[in-house]
């Protein structure tokens, strides 16, 4: 068994994000990987600009990811009582 990690979401407000702290925080995201506490560690940007931190850091993509949802039908009720008002 291997122990790994999934780099987060960073929520900042837009007009909050700074390079600097970014990078700072995203480096340190992947210190257990170097000190060998986990195997890798990976993320999911959701779009091209997500990888800036990655390009500075000297990190490039190596894969690519596809996520695929499926309606419910309970989705299908809520939204119909939405629409009514209810």
């Amino acid at each position: 068994m291997q122990l790994c990690g999934q780099v987060g979401d960073f929520a900042i407000n837009v007009t909050h994000r700074s390079l600097g702290p970014a990078l700072l925080l995203q480096r340190t995201t992947f210190t257990p990987v170097d000190q060998e506490q986990l195997t890798l560690c990976y993320d999911c940007p959701p779009h091209e600009r997500g990888l800036s931190t990655f390009r500075r850091l000297k990190m490039s993509a190596n894969c690519q990811m596809h996520r695929y949802a499926r309606a419910s039908p309970g989705d299908r009720l809520i939204e119909k009582r939405l629409a009514l008002g209810m």
